[in-house]
């Protein structure tokens, strides 16, 4: 990426890093050093072009998340969410593709949480 002067590291975060979790603070200490690490890349490699991101997705609907949590649980998650519902994957996977357009050239060292709402959290 250095040689070519161009390219995209976008790495996968978590909402637990803004809001927390209760019997998951190791997961959520990573997830925030990862958003540490972010920030730190992104001024060492933005220089040769390379633009890094986390993108922290909320509650998605997976087969793995259904089968982690009970249904009294997800709905009492969904309904802390501001749109009502879980994350579909495909819209995680277009926040992924902006990030590693051409369109997102600008963009760099951010975390970007497509959560519905689930963690609004301010600059």
């Amino acid at each position: 990426m250095k040689a070519r002067r161009f390219g995209r590291i976008i790495n996968t975060g978590s909402t637990f890093a803004m809001t927390g979790s209760p019997a998951m603070s190791h997961y959520a200490m990573a997830k925030g050093a990862l958003t540490a690490l972010t920030r730190s890349w992104a001024r060492e490699l933005t220089p040769f072009g390379i633009t890094v991101n986390t993108v922290s997705p909320g509650l998605v609907e997976t087969p793995m998340t259904r089968g982690d949590l009970s249904p009294e649980h997800l709905k009492a998650i969904v309904a802390g969410m501001a749109i009502g519902r879980t994350i579909k994957p495909e819209e995680i996977s277009y926040v992924m593709a902006w990030l590693a357009s051409r369109e997102a050239d600008a963009m760099t060292g951010q975390n970007i949480s497509p959560n519905g709402g689930q963690a609004i959290v301010g600059i």
